[in-house]
């Protein structure tokens, strides 16, 4: 049988609140079950802790079935993680000038919050839509992304290589 949405029940949670957490998942009351649907919500649940710093976030979400009324609920059990700041930004593969222009394009401090979404922001528009380099000509195939967080610091380091 089809099974419709039941809902989620939330624990671990301390940076939002379990209404915040069901707006984020994006299903509407007694909507089909659709399990890539469902996936995609978990995901979206966790990018919003990325956009507030939490990278670590983590989702264990278990389902509950009820057969006889064909819904399916969710507990969840979030685990938040610390929270992250920005650390360095170390860009490989750049002239000094293009160098200099990407770091004026970037708008998170050192120490701040990091936010994932803005990052992941950042390199669409930014950087694979070469906004950042304003008229300027800069050549490049591609650029390589990686964030890498210390977990002792509670900082995350941006890495950039342009080929």
């Amino acid at each position: 049988p089809a099974f419709r949405w039941g809902g989620a029940t939330w624990s671990g949670n301390t940076v939002f609140i379990p209404q915040a957490l069901v707006e984020f998942l994006g299903f509407a009351p007694d909507e089909l079950a659709n399990g890539m649907k469902i996936e995609a919500a978990w995901e979206r649940v966790r990018k919003e802790y990325g956009r507030l710093g939490y990278l670590d976030a983590a989702l264990d979400a278990k389902p509950v079935f009820d057969d006889a009324a064909a819904r399916v609920r969710f507990q969840v059990q979030v685990k938040e993680g610390a929270q992250y700041r920005m650390g360095q930004m170390v860009i490989t593969g750049l002239s000094l000038t293009a160098e200099r222009m990407l770091l004026a394009a970037w708008r998170l401090p050192r120490g701040d919050v990091f936010s994932l979404l803005y990052f992941e922001d950042f390199v669409e528009t930014q950087l694979r839509g070469r906004k950042a380099f304003g008229e300027t000509v800069v050549n490049f195939k591609t650029v390589e992304h990686l964030l890498q967080p210390n977990p002792q610091t509670k900082t995350v380091d941006v890495l950039l290589n342009f080929d």
